[in-house]
């Protein structure tokens, strides 16, 4: 994170929380590629398994992002195992509802980790500026 903004030039600040500030626990995306394997009982080594989530990760954070919304969870879901040749007219709305549950236990566990180290540092120099609106 760029710290040498001169933040007595500003009175607003605003931060994207994610990518921006907090990145996902370095083993998290791993473990939610094998949990994610295991519980659909997908048939494809785990690297492929990986790269598919990646690609459709990364696509639709970008559709996201031209879209200013978002694609919906299960929809992801559905596309990724669609790619990965599971039948996707065998699964219900209530094992993704499971597997969305899962994931966000997974998520508590291998919880997020701030990317700026002394980022409480400056945001209490930001804030001993007066600029705190």
């Amino acid at each position: 994170m760029k710290t040498d903004i001169d933040i007595h030039n500003h009175s607003h600040f605003s931060f994207d929380l994610w990518l921006t500030l907090i990145k996902s626990h370095p083993e998290f995306k791993t473990k939610r590629v094998e949990l994610f394997s295991s519980f659909f009982e997908v048939k494809k080594p785990i690297n492929e398994v990986a790269k598919i989530v990646k690609y459709y990760d990364d696509l639709c954070n970008s559709i996201n992002e031209v879209i200013g919304g978002n694609v919906d969870t299960f929809e992801i879901y559905l596309l990724i195992l669609s790619a990965l040749q599971v039948d996707i007219k065998q699964i219900n709305k209530g094992e993704l509802n499971e597997f969305y549950q899962k994931s966000e236990e997974l998520f508590l566990e291998y919880k997020p980790v701030v990317i700026f180290e002394n980022l409480h540092d400056f945001f209490d120099e930001i804030k001993n500026q007066g600029n705190n609106n």
